[in-house]
């Protein structure tokens, strides 16, 4: 059986992994794509990374999350996707350890 604790201990490596990936991507070029016509936007990649861990904060306190991006925070640069990661990363694990 998964314990809480081990979902803490898994959660807080993939978190610090997700931000090690994001913080390693090169500055200014938001809109870069490995395939001009299959893939997504590196933006919108990183992106799916921070809803993620919103979507999962809301689901962690028992809200029913909507289509809304309200709450999620933007990015334009790098630097600041390493900053809205790491504002979702803490909330979620917030409530990661308020869940009983």
């Amino acid at each position: 059986m998964i314990t809480k604790q081990d979902l803490l201990s898994l959660y807080g490596q993939e978190l610090k992994t997700t931000a090690k990936v994001i913080a390693a991507l090169p500055e200014g070029n938001m809109d870069y794509k490995p395939n001009e016509e299959k893939s997504n936007s590196l933006k919108s990649i990183v992106n799916t990374l921070i809803v993620g861990n919103f979507m999962n904060m809301k689901f962690l306190k028992g809200e029913q999350p909507s289509n809304s991006m309200e709450g999620v925070p933007e990015f334009d640069s790098i630097a600041s996707a390493v900053e809205a990661n790491d504002k979702m990363a803490a909330d979620f694990m917030s409530a990661l350890e308020a869940a009983p």
